[in-house]
């Protein structure tokens, strides 16, 4: 039982890694698009004359802002959906990690029955 009850530990801690790695990455892949995306968005917009109205300038800040505040809820929801599915596999590793001890409980209490009944039997004999 204490060897199950390590095991089960270092299992949460490796998920607990895991799940950490996997928000490290996401988060390295979100401040990457977004790197990628005022790049990609200031190329498209800087101006081939030196002088832009006022007027352009606002438009295309406007925009930006749009763009940058669309791309951060669609990076958002993916993030989202992410983090749900890895809850759904920990969640459902779990279970399964419960399932397995209540039935090495039971086993070990059977076990347990066992000794204690032939324990008394020689004791009594």
């Amino acid at each position: 039982m204490i060897r199950l009850g390590e095991t089960l530990g270092k299992a949460r801690v490796e998920l607990r890694d895991e799940l950490g790695a996997a928000q490290a990455a996401l988060r390295s892949e979100f401040a990457a698009r977004s790197s990628e995306y005022r790049t990609e968005t200031h190329q498209r917009q800087s101006p081939a004359p030196a002088i832009v109205s006022g007027l352009q300038a606002g438009n295309a800040r406007d925009a930006l802002e749009r763009d940058i505040a669309e791309t951060t809820k669609v990076l958002k929801r993916e993030i989202a959906a992410s983090a749900e599915l890895a809850a759904r596999k920990l969640g459902a590793e779990l279970k399964q990690t419960n399932k397995s001890l209540a039935t090495l409980a039971r086993k070990f209490e059977r076990f347990d029955d066992r000794i204690t009944v032939q324990t008394r039997d020689r004791i009594a004999a």
